[in-house]
């Protein structure tokens, strides 16, 4: 059996956190997920259904008019690819606080897996699932010694069950199916064929019809080979209609694609009927420039008989499940099979589905492996929505997770939050990202009016190009740094560079780097964030008139670790000032929590600086790194901090030119907590104070755009 869980595994990519993570997030109530997020507060993280020594996974869930929950799932199986699988539910009339035993619905000569549920106007529950041989073909690739009747392990034992079958029979249980019930799920009826697949089931739109967005797949696991239409097949994505309540099916659409997304690489829709009527369909895909995969997106305004052409959307993550809000905001909750990111999450659509808030996705649950997902959602009455997916609830007993058969069924109870608003006021207007390419000079950092203290990114800091140390068209971040110019031709400042990242502290390492993508990067006036790929963290700064404070959040289960780099800085022209930047420094750390110091330097001017640095968690170990040349003068080093996986970090940082002292007593005085949100309500609150000196009446809104953007930047100055 091992030999069959490795070799699906490696096929999916699912890679395991070491063991000591994996046991740190089973034993944390919430799975090592933040409980405040910007779009979401996560209440409870709990089991609901488990079949001891047995594997159970792919469901989806439904609530009914009566307030009962329906979980299904493919159940009672060894392993994720094997024989045995059965259509099984498991209900609640408590809105999720406790569920009854597992109920088997469909049990096939072959694997009925991947089930998917819903209620009809009428009640009539339609439920729907594939059948597979697909252990067939995957035992079948092991050394025929293994497969001898003789011998005792799993792939004989499935071979010789595969013998037993007759083939007339495995070609009646094979297809994708779907099966009514008109009283509640006690009886069914007979299973009706459709022609495609879909893992969370069917819709049924405002006008009584159901449809069925699907795949239709040329597959030796889902047909056998030797039938005379197999070779007819083609892998194509299809809607299918039914008119009597899923009675019968038929095809309505064959939906067509772009350039960009190739028919084999899409797999396990799932669509929404919106408020107006519009249909929004998103696709599993996989391609060989998509990672581990993304979602592609479809939409249809007439009923589903015509689609635009697939495109890709920016989830990355699979397979999606929507659900349409009581207040209309569209919801994909979706699993991440990323090392790094494995778990469940959820993103909004506040327009319909033609934008998704990726800035501000939730994490529902963090995983050790890649062994999970299929999440589905359903809205309770009080507004709280329950996530049911499937994964591991605590780690194998002998530390490898793939001599463990058991999954289990796992529910997220949160409640969503609105969008965070943007800055009302002119700050809405300015967009600090215009002048920041080519040779316009200027950052897209966190500033305050007159601020002493610009935090945000740097991209470069040599040659002319990098005066500001930030141009938007770099896809690198080298770190971010606390002070910054804005429009000059020469460059300076760049202090005190701090990069998040997780895993091992390797002192031997130079570059701490990390790619990032455009779509996860905002900026506002004193606010800017970022997701650093490379590095797995989420980076946010907000700042006062002399401080900063950074929310970080550490997006994997590697030890959460900061790099601090004091010789650091923007130098100009010369690529060799960092040699000589720095004349003088001291730094001590002055608490579990606190460090200050104060640094001469030169560049374009001589100067000096003091700072004072404060985390909200102790710093457990502090590594200085060797310097690179013996003319440096200011360290470098790796600080570490004990969070939970997927914890947060909070920095705050001030200056002064005075002392360390004084930008001791400015951190105090500005950003006396930890509340980021306030600080950064308090810096638009300063913008807009500012930028209302000199009103634009009228005009469009790329005017506005142009004339408070102008303004922001004459109110950064001098910086």
């Amino acid at each position: 059996m091992k030999k069959i869980i490795a070799l699906v595994c490696a096929c999916a990519g699912m890679c395991a956190f070491p063991s000591d993570s994996a046991e740190n997030l089973a034993a944390d109530p919430l799975r090592g997920t933040p409980a405040q997020q910007p779009r979401a507060e996560i209440l409870a993280t709990r089991v609901i259904c488990k079949e001891p020594g047995r594997y159970i996974g792919w469901p989806s869930v439904c609530r009914r008019k009566d307030g009962e929950l329906i979980a299904i799932f493919s159940g009672d199986r060894d392993q994720h690819v094997c024989p045995w699988g059965k259509v099984q539910i498991v209900r609640s009339r408590d809105d999720g606080k406790t569920w009854g035993a597992p109920e088997t619905i469909r049990n096939s000569i072959v694997d009925d897996r991947d089930g998917g549920i819903i209620e009809l106007a009428d009640g009539t529950l339609v439920a729907n699932w594939f059948t597979s041989i697909a252990w067939v073909n995957i035992v079948s690739r092991f050394k025929p010694a293994s497969l001898k009747p003789e011998a005792r392990n799993a792939e004989a034992e499935y071979m010789r069950h595969w013998s037993t079958l007759p083939t007339n029979l495995v070609r009646e249980a094979l297809g994708y199916w779907t099966m009514r019930s008109t009283d509640g799920g006690k009886t069914w009826e007979p299973p009706v064929r459709t022609a495609g697949t879909r893992p969370h089931g069917v819709i049924q739109l405002k006008d009584g019809r159901l449809l069925a967005i699907g795949v239709r797949y040329r597959s030796a696991d889902h047909m056998l080979s030797t039938d005379p239409g197999f070779k007819n097949l083609k892998h194509e994505p299809i809607c299918e209609e039914s008119t009597d309540g899923g009675r019968s099916w038929h095809l309505l659409a064959t939906l067509p694609t772009t350039p960009d997304v190739e028919v084999t690489g899409l797999h396990e829709p799932h669509m929404a009927e919106l408020p107006d009527g519009r249909l929004v369909a998103l696709y599993r895909y996989h391609a060989k420039d998509v990672g581990d995969g993304i979602c592609v997106q479809t939409e249809s305004v007439d009923g589903g008989r015509t689609w635009t052409p697939l495109r890709r959307s920016p989830i990355e993550g699979y397979p999606p499940h929507l659900t349409v809000l009581r207040d209309g905001r569209l919801l994909c909750v979706y699993g991440q099979r990323t090392p790094g990111n494995y778990g469940e999450w959820a993103v909004f659509s506040d327009d319909g589905g033609r934008t998704w808030d990726m800035e501000h996705k939730v994490l529902l649950c963090r995983h050790w492996n890649g062994d999970l997902g299929y999440p589905a959602s359903v809205e309770l009455p009080d507004g709280t929505i329950l996530t049911v997916y499937y994964q591991a609830d605590r780690p194998a007993k002998d530390k490898n997770w793939l001599n463990s058969t058991e999954t289990c069924l796992m529910g997220t109870w949160w409640r969503p939050r609105p969008k965070p608003k943007a800055p009302a006021g002119p700050a809405q207007y300015v967009n600090p990202f215009i002048g920041c390419s080519y040779n316009g000079h200027c950052y897209a950092a966190a500033a305050y009016p007159f601020g002493l203290v610009q935090a945000g990114p740097d991209t470069g800091n040599t040659w002319w190009n990098y005066c500001s140390g930030y141009r938007y068209a770099d896809d690198r971040i080298l770190g971010f740094s606390q002070t910054h110019l804005s429009g000059c031709g020469c460059g300076d400042l760049g202090d005190l560079l701090v990069m998040p990242f997780t895993g091992d502290r390797d002192l031997s390492r130079t570059n701490y780097a990390s790619l990032y993508r455009k779509e996860t990067q905002s900026a506002q006036p004193g606010y800017y964030a970022v997701t650093l790929d490379d590095n797995h963290a989420r980076v946010e700064t907000t700042v006062s008139h002399r401080a900063a404070i950074y929310r970080i959040r550490y997006m994997d289960g590697g030890t959460p670790r900061l790099y601090a780099d004091l010789q650091y800085g923007i130098l100009n022209w010369n690529p060799k000032g960092g040699e000589t930047r720095v004349r003088e420094c001291d730094v001590r750390q002055t608490g579990p929590r606190t460090f200050e110091g104060r640094m001469r330097t030169s560049i374009w001017v001589e100067r000096e600086v003091c700072f004072a640095v404060e985390f909200d968690h102790d710093v457990t170990d502090a590594a200085q790194l060797p310097r690179r040349l013996p003319s440096e003068k200011a360290p470098r080093g790796i600080l570490s901090f004990a969070l939970p996986a997927g914890g947060t970090l909070q920095m705050k940082v001030a200056f002064s030119t005075v002392s360390p002292e004084a930008a001791r007593a400015n951190l105090a005085a500005e950003i006396p907590g930890w509340d980021f949100d306030g600080v950064r309500a308090a810096a638009t609150r300063a913008w807009n104070r500012e930028l209302g000196r000199a009103e634009l009446v009228g005009g469009s809104r790329a005017q506005k755009e142009n004339w408070y953007t102008s303004l922001y930047h004459l109110f950064i100055q001098p910086s």
